[in-house]
């Protein structure tokens, strides 16, 4: 078996290079620095390396299908997958967090896709709303497309640690937003011009940083959907966002069929998660379970913006 590296270095103001490093068998690897007390981890398609604190990267061998990254992906996606079953919502969010303290954040982005799509597919569909919930929303959801476009392109370009960062305040602000449960207005007469720029905005957000419904969610809340239409508009959201963040990925390179791999595989345990929180569902409080939730979010925004800039 041999190891392929792929060398990424960056310099100071901020141009990319890029080249793979010689195959090496295995066991015949040369010797790879001891890594600084500020180095961190990351891994990209079947290689990992460690960042020092100047940014650059010394890359070390690692596969890509190691015991370690599949058990993460396995509790990764039944967690997310219990809280998507019981909310409705959290999957590529907590998918997306707990996987790039793992992994690097382009990686993780890739990992979480298949997952995120398939299973918004069936929030979108599962219910009679759907027709209704596209004639209030397309203009959002059509913007957001090339929103996602432009983020995905400037994703592909950034340090992994910084986007990071900026999914870590993202995310802190959505759950401290979402624990204190604002009544949103309704955009009434102004629905024509706010929907598009709301979804500009999310689309950016979605393709910069892998989440799909900052600030889109909160701008369907204040449509006024009932219970179940509100659910359903959230996944029809995320089916598209989904879609369009798989589209971008594809075409800047991000995806290939390792990760691919990894992410169907992500699948099963994504599915059983859900399954399992549909039916806590019925037994728990969704308020005390959503205060959990949005607290346990805010925590590992938190540590990520700590990881990332601290």
């Amino acid at each position: 078996m041999e190891w392929q590296a792929e060398v990424e270095i960056r310099f100071a103001r901020g141009t990319i290079t890029k080249f793979a490093a010689a195959s090496y068998p295995r066991g015949n690897c040369p010797a790879w620095p001891r890594p600084t007390a500020r180095s961190r981890l990351v891994c990209g398609a079947g290689a990992a390396g460690w960042r020092d604190g100047q940014g650059s990267v010394i890359t070390r061998p690692m596969e890509l299908w190691s015991t370690e990254l599949l058990l993460s992906v396995v509790g990764c996606f039944l967690l997310a997958g219990l809280v998507k079953g019981v909310v409705g919502l959290g999957l590529p969010t907590i998918s997306l967090l707990i996987m790039s303290t793992v992994t690097d954040f382009r990686a993780a982005v890739a990992i979480i896709l298949l997952p995120a799509i398939l299973t918004n597919v069936w929030q979108a569909l599962a219910g009679p709303h759907f027709w209704h919930i596209l004639r209030r929303t397309w203009p959002l959801l059509l913007v957001s497309l090339g929103g996602i476009w432009l983020g995905v392109d400037i994703l592909s370009r950034t340090d992994g640690e910084i986007l990071k960062g900026i999914l870590g305040i993202l995310v802190v602000l959505y759950g401290v937003i979402s624990l204190a449960t604002p009544q949103i207005p309704s955009p009434g007469r102004w629905h024509p011009v706010l929907a598009p720029a709301v979804g500009a905005v999310n689309g950016f957000v979605t393709g910069l940083t892998g989440t799909f419904g900052i600030p889109g969610m909160f701008y369907l809340q204040a449509l006024g959907f009932t219970r179940d239409a509100f659910v359903q508009a959230m996944g029809v959201l995320f089916m598209v966002s989904a879609l369009g963040f798989g589209a971008g990925l594809a075409l800047v390179g991000v995806l290939n069929t390792d990760l691919g791999g990894v992410s169907a595989l992500a699948l099963i345990p994504a599915f059983a998660g859900m399954a399992v929180g549909l039916a806590v569902r019925r037994r728990i409080s969704e308020t005390a379970f959503r205060r959990a939730f949005f607290t346990a979010v805010i925590l590992l925004g938190l540590f990520l913006i700590w990881r990332s800039f601290l």
